[in-house]
């Protein structure tokens, strides 16, 4: 009987060499999902630190906040803290803060600022281009209710005609970059402008005794409330103030204020509004993180557009 043997055409040596393929494709996998897990595991770990540093910036401004406050109320005036844009120097768990208060009241409200005094902060900037009778006027039919366009005003057909997807508003402004949508206002004007402005005041008058120095120069001939010595700290020094029948001394403005903090992160911003009395409430407005460079609006550095946290 014949007997027949089969043997495989492949060599040892071949199987063990795809074998050795298979382990190296197998060992590159695993690497390519382990280096993915420490990826995801790092991004994951960032993310945390950053809301854990979130957390702790958010904290500290609350400090801050709350210090001026007491600052604010304290009945002794060696303790006062005055919103005149200044730096009070406050070390707090561990971090070195700088904080600065500003009263909101020297700042020029949009909704309640009369023709004149508006007249006269756009010509105070001198700006070549800029029509402020033209921008004024504009300025009153974007807050007014009616559809009524004063000379050289602007409402909805106006600002359909030079291609804007928008109309006059007719209502109150709801902040001050809002400015910048007026019909006829440049985008240079508006950013200059803008850190001037505010909707919080609720008052025609501005009070010149903290006023940045183009309100100053702007206003200081109106008839705005203002102390014996003109403020306005033209050199970078409050240089005098009315007296206060609360403190005793230097007036401490109010009752809204623009209280900012800032140490090693970004600066955070807080709008207060204080009630009456030193145990009065204590309403906050807005809250905001400042990522960019401070602006300086006094010659000591102000605080400048900030993004909205909430």
């Amino acid at each position: 009987m014949q007997r027949y043997s089969f043997r495989s055409s492949r060599a040892p040596g071949s199987q063990a060499g795809i074998a050795l393929v298979l382990v190296l494709w197998v060992i590159a996998l695993l690497s390519v999902m382990a280096l993915a897990a420490v990826s995801t595991s790092r991004t994951e770990i960032n993310l945390v630190r950053n809301r854990v540093d979130e957390a702790r910036m958010r904290a500290l401004a609350e400090a801050g906040v709350s210090m001026a406050v007491l600052r604010l109320r304290s009945t002794q005036e060696e303790d006062h803290w005055y919103p005149d844009g200044l730096p009070n120097s406050w070390q707090f768990a561990g971090q070195e803060m700088q904080i600065r208060i500003y009263n909101e009241s020297s700042r020029v409200d949009l909704n309640k600022a009369s023709q004149q005094v508006l007249l006269d902060l756009i010509a105070a900037v001198e700006m070549e281009g800029v029509d402020a009778d033209a921008v004024v006027a504009a300025l009153l039919d974007w807050r007014d209710q009616d559809q009524s366009a004063r000379q050289q005003g602007a409402e909805d057909l106006d600002y359909r005609g030079d291609g804007l997807p928008y109309g006059s508003k007719d209502k109150a402004f709801d902040s001050a970059a809002e400015f910048g949508q007026v019909l006829g206002v440049p985008k240079g004007l508006s950013r200059l402008l803008e850190p001037h402005l505010t909707v919080h005041s609720r008052n025609a008058q501005v009070m010149l005794e903290y006023a940045s120095p183009l309100v100053s120069a702007a206003l200081g001939g109106a008839d705005q409330p203002q102390s014996p010595v003109m403020g306005g700290r033209m050199d970078g020094q409050q240089q005098g103030s009315a007296a206060s029948a609360e403190s005793g001394g230097r007036s401490l403005a109010g009752p809204v204020y623009r209280i900012r903090v800032s140490g090693s992160g970004p600066a955070v911003e807080t709008l207060v509004r204080l009630g009456g009395g030193r145990s009065g409430i204590v309403s906050v407005i807005s809250r905001r993180f400042d990522w960019r460079k401070e602006v300086d609006l006094n010659g000591e550095g102000g605080a400048g557009p900030l993004d909205a946290l909430e």
